[in-house]
């Protein structure tokens, strides 16, 4: 899990993560402010982690109708709730696509601390859309979700998995292309990219 901050593959392992990040109101006004700035300021030179933004969101909302098939057939009745011990937050990449792709920023960072659960669980599940959840919160099957979508059609599997890929690729490009800008722009003559 790494972008989040976090190691290994289940979401709430937490013995091996790093502190949230933001997670004063100062703190994520600032980071949501600087990302609004930089990508103003830099936006003719930003057209292709805009593009990349773009098809991650694409990807996200293909993954969608399966994601959310899988967790309102397993969630409800799950005992041990990832949602609830999930030790998750908004990172970098997560932050950068809302900018880019133009999606809804969430008020606040998804926890101040690793001993509180995240701010947005609800009753019934998350309260975020899904595109503005952390991509953790929707790369991460649970063993009974992961079963589950051994089950469906195989045409359905066989559109899921590169969804998931595409959309890991795209976020690392989509920082790779706004750092190279941003540097390039800034510092002309560095040769970034």
């Amino acid at each position: 899990m790494s972008g989040n901050g976090a190691t290994g593959a289940d979401p709430r392992t937490s013995s091996l993560l790093a502190e949230p990040v933001w997670t004063t109101p100062e703190s994520w006004a600032e980071a949501n402010h600087s990302l609004a700035l930089l990508c103003r300021k830099y936006e003719t030179s930003l057209a292709p982690a805009r593009e990349q933004a773009r098809r991650v969101r694409a990807a996200l909302q293909a993954l969608h109708p399966t994601i959310e098939f899988l967790c309102s057939t397993t969630c409800p009745a799950c005992p041990d709730s990832c949602c609830v011990r999930a030790k998750v937050w908004l990172d970098f990449r997560d932050l950068l696509f809302l900018h880019l792709a133009g999606g809804p920023l969430p008020l606040h960072q998804l926890r101040r601390n690793l001993a509180e659960t995240c701010l947005f669980l609800g009753l019934k599940g998350c309260t975020l859309p899904r595109l503005s959840r952390p991509w953790v919160c929707t790369w991460y099957l649970c063993p009974e979700q992961t079963n589950l979508l051994r089950k469906l059609p195989v045409e359905k599997q066989a559109e899921f998995h590169p969804a998931v890929q595409e959309v890991k690729e795209g976020r690392r490009k989509m920082e790779e292309e706004f750092m190279g800008a941003i540097v390039s722009s800034s510092c002309p003559g560095t040769g970034y990219r």
